[in-house]
């Protein structure tokens, strides 16, 4: 599963004017949740999210995961991890 979602994650950021940023965040991985967090706010700008300014109830759901987005703080990533 996991193979599946970079290789796809990986060649729709190739097609990103920003994707070589975008990847280079995501590879961060959970390690570093606030640069992980950085590059899915990017893939999701770029990719996923039609409404601009992305709606503050929409944004901190990520909350919940990685943490507060500027501090990386709070979050919990176990059922992430685990999946």
């Amino acid at each position: 599963m996991h193979a599946l979602w970079f290789q796809s994650q990986k060649r729709l950021t190739s097609q990103m004017p920003n994707g070589k940023e975008i990847e280079e965040l995501l590879e961060a991985g959970f390690g570093d949740p606030a640069k992980y967090r950085a590059g899915l706010d990017l893939f999701h700008e770029a990719r996923g999210h039609t409404i601009r300014p992305i709606p503050k109830e929409l944004d901190s759901l990520l909350d919940v995961v990685f943490g507060d987005k500027e501090t990386g703080k709070g979050g919990d990533m176990t059922v992430t991890i685990n999946m």
